[in-house]
C-alpha cells in the first residue's frame, strides 16, 4: 500500500510538473514520514525527480509558528495520527 502511494505521487508529479507529497511512509529511523517529489525537466523534457523525506515531527516543527501558538495542529494520513503540536 505504501508503495502504491509513492508511485502515485511520482506519477502525479510527472503529469502536473509540480511538487507532490506521498501518503505517510514508515521511516528506517522509526516513525512515519512524508516524501516530497519534484519533477526535473531539461529543455522541456522529463529528466527525473528530486525527492526529500521529512519526518512527521519535522513537518510539525515547521508549522509551529508563533501565529499558531494558540491552536493545536495535527498531522494525519487518513485517520492515522502522524503527530501533533503541543
Amino acid at each position: 500500500a505504501a508503495e502504491d502511494g509513492r508511485m502515485a505521487a511520482f506519477e502525479a508529479a510527472a503529469r502536473s510538473g509540480s511538487v507532490r507529497i506521498t501518503p505517510a511512509v514508515p521511516l528506517g529511523a522509526g516513525g512515519a514520514g512524508l516524501i516530497l517529489v519534484a519533477p526535473v525537466q531539461r529543455r522541456g523534457q522529463p529528466e527525473g525527480f528530486i525527492a526529500a523525506t521529512l519526518q512527521a515531527a519535522d513537518v510539525l516543527a515547521l508549522i509551529d509558528a508563533p501565529a499558531l501558538r494558540n491552536y493545536s495542529v495535527a498531522l494525519r494520513d487518513g485517520g492515522v495520527l502522524l503527530g501533533a503540536s503541543s
